[in-house]
């Protein structure tokens, strides 16, 4: 696992947390090997975003806008993800 992407275990969904200054490509990279979830805020941006393997396309795919705040982005993120039969892009 990349230096810059450390897990979020404390709830039943891991899903990684990207450090500012992590690539698009490396999060890209991370997801597509380890098929685990990632919150990140994109370069010029203030607000987290979810990236998640979808393996119906074999492609990664990223949701909306999940706010400035980490815990508050990580529990919607997991809410996200674990809507069954959901496209986390949608929201």
């Amino acid at each position: 696992m990349p230096a810059k992407i450390t897990v979020d275990a404390t709830e039943p969904l891991d899903v990684g947390v990207a450090e500012p200054g992590t690539t698009w490509q490396e999060i890209d990279d991370y997801v597509r090997i380890a098929h685990n979830p990632v919150l990140a805020v994109p370069p010029d941006a203030t607000q987290y975003r979810g990236v998640y393997w979808d393996p119906s396309t074999a492609m990664t795919g990223t949701t909306g806008d999940l706010g400035s705040d980490l815990h508050a982005a990580l529990s919607e993120f997991r809410a996200i993800l674990l809507q069954p039969q959901s496209d986390p892009g949608a929201g």
